[in-house]
């Protein structure tokens, strides 16, 4: 954390919990296709992914969901592209997530991995029922 506060000292760093500072959050930049990228998908906050599909293989059944990001321009393969479309976006972050292709893109994989309902536990309880 230090090497990255001494080279970009004006920008905010989380400390605390990533995912309750995220509903804060104007433009949320990932690095890796982890849970945070569904808790956002679901939550809905503005992002923008850069990571290499080399480094990052997808399932054949997650590959048009990865390609839906990467057309509606929140997935890049580099950082350099995702910089550029940070650059771009940033002053109007909201606008652009509302967007038709950015919101369907983003409410595809929501409901395909990042489900989330209030009453969670009754799906639970139905699957649980059967093993």
């Amino acid at each position: 954390m230090e090497y990255f506060r001494a080279r970009f000292p004006k920008t905010p760093i989380i400390t605390g919990d990533l995912h309750s500072e995220m509903l804060n959050c104007d433009l949320l930049i990932i690095d890796y296709p982890g849970s945070t990228l569904n808790i956002a998908m679901a939550m809905g906050v503005p992002t923008i992914c850069y990571w290499s599909p080399d480094v990052w293989p997808l399932t054949d059944n997650a590959k048009s969901y990865f390609n839906a990001l990467r057309e509606a321009e929140i997935l890049f393969s580099t950082p350099k592209a995702a910089a550029a479309k940070v650059n771009e976006v940033h002053k109007k972050a909201q606008a652009w997530w509302s967007t038709p292709i950015v919101k369907e893109a983003r409410l595809d994989w929501a409901n395909q991995f990042a489900l989330a309902k209030r009453t969670w536990w009754v799906d639970w309880l139905r699957i649980i029922s059967r093993v």
